[in-house]
Formats: C-alpha cells, sequence, structure tokens
C-alpha cells in the first residue's frame, strides 16, 4: 500500500484554463471544462448564462480582441454556463505552487469563492472554484426564473 508523501505532492500538477475576469486574471481547473463557445454562438434560451466577465459599458465598450466565451462545466448544472473573458491559455504547474488565499482576502470571498493564488510571471492569478460559483449563483437565477 502507497502512502502519501510530500514526494508524491511535489510529483502531481495541475491544468489552469486562465481567463481575464475585469481585469484581474482569473483561473479555475481546465479538467472541469467540457467545452469553450463564442458569446454570439451560444442560444441564450436554452439554458442561463452566469457571469464573470465585466459587461461592455459606455466607460468601457467592447472591443474585438477583448472577446468573452462560454464555458459548459463539466458535472455542472447542466442549465447554467459560465461567461468569462477571452481565455489566454493553460498552464499546467506543480500543485505545490498554489498557495491559500490570505485571511483577510477569505473575509470578502462570498460571491465569487475563490480557493487558492498561483504567481506566474510576476502576475497573481485567483483560482475559481467554479462548481461552488454556479451552485450560489444558477441557483439563484433559476429560482427567479
Amino acid at each position: 500500500m502507497e502512502t502519501f508523501s510530500q514526494n508524491n505532492l511535489n510529483d502531481e500538477t495541475i491544468n489552469i484554463l486562465i481567463f481575464e475576469v475585469n481585469g484581474t486574471l482569473a483561473g479555475i481547473d481546465a479538467e472541469q471544462v467540457a467545452g469553450i463557445a463564442d458569446e454570439e454562438s451560444v442560444d441564450k434560451k436554452a439554458g442561463k448564462i452566469i457571469s464573470l466577465a465585466v459587461e461592455p459599458s459606455e466607460e468601457m465598450p467592447s472591443f474585438p480582441e477583448f472577446n468573452r466565451k462560454v464555458l459548459k462545466i463539466r458535472n455542472g448544472d447542466d442549465d447554467c454556463s459560465v461567461l468569462v473573458g477571452m481565455p489566454r491559455e493553460i498552464l499546467t504547474l506543480p500543485i505545490t505552487s498554489v498557495k491559500p488565499l490570505p485571511d483577510l482576502f477569505k473575509m470578502y470571498n462570498d460571491s465569487v469563492p475563490v480557493w487558492g493564488v498561483v504567481v506566474q510571471d510576476d502576475n497573481i492569478i485567483l483560482l475559481i472554484d467554479i462548481l461552488k460559483y454556479l451552485s450560489i449563483h444558477c441557483d439563484l437565477i433559476l429560482r427567479r426564473g
């Protein structure tokens, strides 16, 4: 029987899909993504789309280079997908590179459940628990009708 050790942990990796949310880099476990579609190609009547992306406004219009994408999440609610900023890349990182959140940030972590951070090329990437996000927000939207 194999025992859990620090060596086993050092060998484990996680694939993170990186995208931007309101000017902040964020990521989710890429294994949870079942598909990516252009926002315009998604049938909005087929289900609810929960936005993690900034909505265009007069101050911040939508630009073609900031195309938003809809992510279909594995094991998520079939009626809900997630709208994000243009995915940038998928990073394969050692699981040991994921750091816990500072206690101060945990106090403000209700609407977007962040479970950790990664520093990559001097950028801080917030890791979002996308299944928890969907369970919070999709349930609220579906109850409102």
